[in-house]
């Protein structure tokens, strides 16, 4: 991602550089640097949503609207906002896009604002709230935070930040939103229920 947001800023060094010897080309060239750099990105960014959707249905999830359910992450905002876009449900997941700004998800990312994707697990009975977040922090007090395998994957970015609040386990990562980014994210999210013992399966060691 961030190696094509370089792109123009290269590509208008080269024409401003060309502009001292040639200077009409070299202003038809940052012309157009400018205006096509943005729709390509944009062309890009469609496909790997489109992709998504494709990838989504393909795999036999099922669409979820945004406003037709509550997010576990609502009331942790201290002062920002986070919202969820497309979505999709598979028997105990829920995963799709969120975009946010501030302090939103209470420290869960790091970043202040962004997009990515989201993964909320649907557990088998509510829990006490709990969480992990970087570079190292614990929030409650449930035995299961102690576990040596859990903060070995934490430490290791084996797995993301992620929060516990009553019956849900959730994670956001500041991803492309797109098909491979997702699936990583929600076997990511997975690990983490097997690792806490709160999935009802087994994803993960013990």
């Amino acid at each position: 991602m961030a190696a094509i947001a370089l792109v123009p800023l290269v590509l208008l060094i080269g024409f401003g550089v060309l502009g001292t010897w040639y200077p009409v080309p070299g202003l038809v060239g940052a012309i157009a640097v400018l205006v096509v750099a943005p729709v390509g990105y944009g062309v890009l960014m469609a496909r790997r949503r489109v992709g998504l959707g494709r990838w989504a249905t393909a795999n036999g999830w099922t669409p979820v609207g945004a406003g037709s359910r509550g997010w576990p992450w609502e009331g942790l905002a201290l002062n920002g906002k986070a919202e969820a876009g497309r979505a999709w449900a598979r028997e105990d997941v829920t995963f799709g896009e969120v975009r946010w700004s501030g302090g939103a998800f209470a420290g869960a990312v790091t970043q202040r604002e962004g997009h990515g994707v989201f993964v909320v697990i649907r557990l088998p009975e509510p829990q006490p709230g709990m969480a992990m977040r970087l570079p190292y922090v614990v929030v409650g007090d449930s035995p299961r935070l102690q576990r040596p395998k859990l903060r070995e994957a934490f430490l290791n970015g084996d797995i993301p930040p992620w929060t516990v609040r009553d019956g849900e386990l959730f994670t956001v990562e500041a991803v492309p939103v797109e098909a491979a980014a997702a699936e990583r994210a929600i076997g990511r999210a997975r690990r983490i229920a097997g690792l806490l013992d709160l999935d009802g399966d087994s994803y993960a060691d013990q």
